[in-house]
């Protein structure tokens, strides 16, 4: 009964948080389950697929230059965002819309209400995209003087590393 409790809180919860952004009046409905991490930047909620809004991560395979060796950081990208979702029960995902390969982008926030793809900017495993918010690049700028996560290293854009392979 206390477990339910606290998923039906969540689920309210959620629903306000999208409302008053004004996603929920649009009559988009967030989808709530167990995440399950693809990349960097993708991840499934039940037997939904997202591409996380506003970021673009590293590519799997991609690599990173640091002063000694290469870095995987596609593959470190997509163990940062299980990290961030490691122990959730659930993450409820906005969708906004497909991207050009036809994934659903989404706005998806953790249990407190944290959203995944600032935090993902936060840690340094994620580019703010093109064109994302001000606010988002303005968090990848600090990121990268903080010299978190993959700001530490030479690293290509995603966007620019995928013209290539």
């Amino acid at each position: 009964m206390k477990n339910r409790t606290r998923i039906l809180n969540f689920v309210l919860g959620v629903g306000l948080a999208f409302s008053s952004s004004g996603l929920m009046a649009e009559g988009r409905r967030p989808v709530v389950g167990k995440p399950v991490v693809l990349e960097g930047d993708i991840l499934t909620v039940g037997t939904k697929t997202f591409r996380l809004y506003g970021i673009d991560a590293p590519q799997m395979g991609q690599m990173c230059k640091g002063p000694k060796r290469l870095h995987d950081c596609g593959h470190i990208a997509a163990t940062g965002l299980m990290d961030l979702t490691a122990g959730v029960k659930s993450v409820a995902c906005e969708p906004l819309g497909p991207d050009p390969d036809g994934i659903m982008i989404a706005r998806c926030l953790d249990p407190q209400g944290f959203d995944l793809s600032r935090q993902m900017i936060y840690t340094g495993w994620a580019f703010a995209s093109p064109r994302s918010s001000d606010d988002f690049h303005q968090l990848e700028s600090r990121s990268r003087k903080a010299k978190r996560g993959m700001w530490k290293w030479t690293v290509v854009p995603p966007w620019t590393w995928r013209k290539g392979n």
